[in-house]
């Protein structure tokens, strides 16, 4: 079972390496403009948001974490045949913008389906992000020496291949185990779970570092291409931030001694280093060291989010919170932080949009300083 789980992880990032990572790329190419580009992505974001508390809660309300990643992935590899054949780019961005529902929810909840099979065993779950790490950054190039050689019909055709071998192999895995209260969850009961303080500023701290990286992520093709890069650099970009994340995750039980308050500090401070370089890079080779230094902090942060999770969230409930967590990070930030960068972009250009997200990791890490201590969560 645990090999099987880590070849999901392994082939489901490389779904959205086919075609999510390019969407920028793409939209650009079909004739829409920056600012129409990062509208549609945030919505995009909008609609993750709305699926990962849904599908989170459907999961713990069923108890059943495996029919709704099958059915989230069965609906993904569909709508992406679907939004690349349509010729009008409204009808465009309403089919992509859909796949959002689908597609990210996954990702939570393959991780609470795998971390209640395995007794969260953070070794196991180390290695599995690893995998996903490493998968994008091997998929990334791939895909983009398909789209300089054929076009962007390697997008729907790589993205539809390896969805259907990540379902092929998710098929047989046990379903996640119905551990913890055995009352049926409830809305009101799953916003109780949020009483503690250190979940709601984590909370905070997920949004507003999200809120500064979802620009720099969606839209970082065109700090390349202000600085003399290529589309093609993306993938040289993916694999070696993503492989030094893959390292990172190898390393998650020496990680796992630091204590988790520290380790979230010095995740917002990684983060606010990968910022700099953004800023201030001259060539657009070192947009690969910011994108590094963002790779190592997310390390970090989610190792310190499903930690406290652990601690302070009923296993009933824990695809629920695990679901609003990330899309508090990918989705929620997402929205806010590309529907004001697209109107600051047209308007100042990215070097701004730049700027700003280093000021709301500035504003992470105060939080961070301010709380210290409520932050601490005893060791089991």
């Amino acid at each position: 079972m645990n090999k099987k789980f880590m070849m999901v992880h392994f082939f489901f990032w490389t779904i959205s390496a086919s075609f999510t990572a390019y969407i920028t790329a793409f939209a650009l190419e079909r004739g829409m403009r920056p600012g129409q580009a990062s509208v549609m992505i945030a919505f995009f974001l909008l609609s993750s948001f709305t699926g990962q508390i849904l599908w989170g809660y459907v999961c713990d309300r069923i108890r059943s974490d495996k029919k709704i990643f099958l059915f989230c992935g069965i609906t993904v590899a569909v709508l992406y045949a679907f939004v690349y054949a349509v010729p009008d780019n409204t009808v465009f961005s309403i089919l992509y913008v859909l796949t959002g529902l689908f597609l990210f929810p996954m990702g939570s909840i393959l991780d609470s389906w795998m971390l209640k099979n395995t007794d969260f065993d953070k070794k196991l779950y180390g290695r599995a992000k690893a995998y996903d790490s490493i998968s994008y950054g091997l998929w990334m190039p791939v895909v983009g020496f398909l789209i300089r050689e054929k076009g962007f019909i390697a997008l729907p055709v790589c993205a539809i291949l390896v969805a259907g071998i990540t379902l092929l192999i998710a098929v047989g895995i046990p379903d996640s185990h119905a551990i913890g209260k055995t009352e049926r969850v409830t809305v009101r009961i799953a916003v109780k779970a949020l009483n503690d303080n250190r979940l709601r500023i984590l909370i905070l701290v997920s949004f507003l570092l999200g809120l500064a990286f979802a620009p720099l992520n969606n839209l970082k093709i065109l700090l390349i291409q202000r600085l003399g890069g290529t589309v093609s650099f993306l993938g040289i970009d993916a694999f070696v931030s993503c492989t030094v994340q893959f390292v990172c995750f190898l390393l998650v039980s020496r990680l796992s001694m630091i204590a988790v308050h520290k380790r979230l500090l010095f995740s917002a401070a990684v983060y606010l280093a990968s910022t700099a370089v953004f800023i201030l890079a001259p060539h657009y080779t070192l947009i690969m060291a910011g994108s590094t230094l963002c790779s190592v902090a997310y390390t970090f942060l989610i190792l310190a989010t499903r930690e406290y999770i652990e601690k302070l969230v009923d296993m009933s409930l824990q695809t629920t919170v695990n679901s609003l967590f990330d899309s508090a990070y990918r989705s929620f930030a997402g929205v806010v932080g590309l529907l004001y960068s697209g109107y600051v972009m047209d308007r100042a250009g990215i070097q701004l949009v730049t700027m700003l997200s280093g000021g709301y990791v500035m504003l992470t890490l105060v939080i961070l300083v301010i709380c210290y201590r409520k932050m601490k969560i005893c060791r089991a």
